[in-house]
């Protein structure tokens, strides 16, 4: 499948970690910015914490999608500097088809 698309068991332990108190209260960096999207495949989010114009950490998240693409994701991000372009660029390079449609959608993005 070319989205990477979770089983349903996957995405229900996904649920429950995510409903987990460590999850909860311990697993948030924090975020100067933060954008959201509705896909076909899921609800995105992208939130990232930026100093002096570069992104230092990023987590992004979509429903349904395998950790495995959102940590990616996310990893891929930090460095990068802050604006739309060079996020998308950051990213765009990896040969998955899903990453390049969250590519696509970053670089249209106002920021």
């Amino acid at each position: 499948d070319v989205f990477e698309i979770a089983s349903k068991g996957e995405i229900d332990k996904l649920i429950d970690i995510r409903r987990s108190d460590e999850w909860l209260y311990e697993h948030c960096i924090p975020f100067d910015a933060e954008l959201s999207n509705k896909f076909k495949f899921g609800n995105a989010t992208l939130k990232m914490h930026v100093k002096k114009a570069v992104v230092q950490t990023a987590e992004f998240l979509c429903d349904g999608v395998k950790p495995e693409i959102t940590d990616t994701i996310s990893s891929y991000l930090i460095g990068a500097k802050f604006n739309a372009a060079s996020l998308s660029d950051k990213i765009n390079n990896i040969d998955n088809e899903f990453i390049k449609q969250i590519a696509a959608w970053i670089k249209e993005e106002a920021l």
